[in-house]
C-alpha cells in the first residue's frame, strides 16, 4: 500500500536476494515530516496540555495492555 502510493521503494539486497531493502521516497519523507505534528494537533483539538495528553496516552496504553492479557 505504501509502495503503491509512492511513499516507499522496495528492492532486493545485492548481498542477500532473500532480503528486501525499503527506502522512503521524497513523498514519504514529506509525509513523515507532516506526521510529526499530528499528536500535538490532536491534543490541541481535545483541549489537552502536552502533559495531559502524555498522561492520557500512558493510561490508555495501560488499559489496552491489561485488557489483552490472558
Amino acid at each position: 500500500m505504501l509502495e503503491a502510493k509512492g511513499y516507499i521503494t522496495r528492492r532486493r539486497s545485492a548481498e542477500d536476494a532473500r532480503s528486501l531493502i525499503l527506502a522512503l521516497t521524497e513523498a514519504g519523507k514529506q509525509l513523515k515530516d507532516a506526521a510529526l505534528f499530528v499528536p500535538k494537533e490532536m491534543g490541541a483539538c481535545l483541549g489537552l496540555s502536552e502533559h495531559e495528553a502524555e498522561t492520557l496516552y500512558r493510561l490508555i496504553f495501560k488499559v489496552l495492555t491489561n485488557v489483552t492479557k490472558e
